[in-house]
């Protein structure tokens, strides 16, 4: 038997699971936007200067901040890009003009190297953030 007072509890319960998720949607997508955005940045970066140089340090301590948010938030999330879209773990992230173009640019670079998206297992290590954009920032054809 449900009470005037258990079913307010119960509303509130659902209202703040439901304000909870699209809080979380939220970071994901924001999150999703600037893995593209530091990914494109950071394979720029290396393409301009050589590995080692002063200019890499920031996009990759970036990328590498961006990869550990989404693996505490979803675990493994996975980047996928299909249709001129982008999905985080089927999440899709919104682009706004300024920052379409990196969308198109990563989807470009991806296909070059016959790829649709990424899956992050775990954390990366400052050297392995580095070793992928230099991965990406190489010519895929040799």
């Amino acid at each position: 038997m449900t009470t005037p007072l258990l079913d307010r509890i119960d509303i509130t319960v659902q209202s703040a699971s439901a304000a909870d998720e699209e809080e979380q949607l939220e970071r994901v997508r924001q999150l999703g936007l600037d893995l593209v955005n530091e990914l494109v940045m950071a394979v720029r970066t290396f393409k301009l200067h050589d590995a080692d140089n002063e200019a890499t340090v920031y996009p990759v301590k970036q990328l590498g901040n961006t990869v550990a948010s989404l693996v505490r938030e979803l675990g493994e999330p996975e980047l996928v890009l299909a249709d001129g879209h982008a999905y985080v773990n089927d999440i899709r992230v919104r682009f706004g003009a300024s920052n379409f173009a990196n969308l198109t640019a990563l989807t470009q670079l991806l296909e070059g190297h016959r790829l649709g998206g990424m899956t992050f297992r775990r954390t990366l290590h400052k050297s392995e953030v580095r070793a992928l954009a230099m991965a990406f920032a190489e010519d895929p054809a040799g």
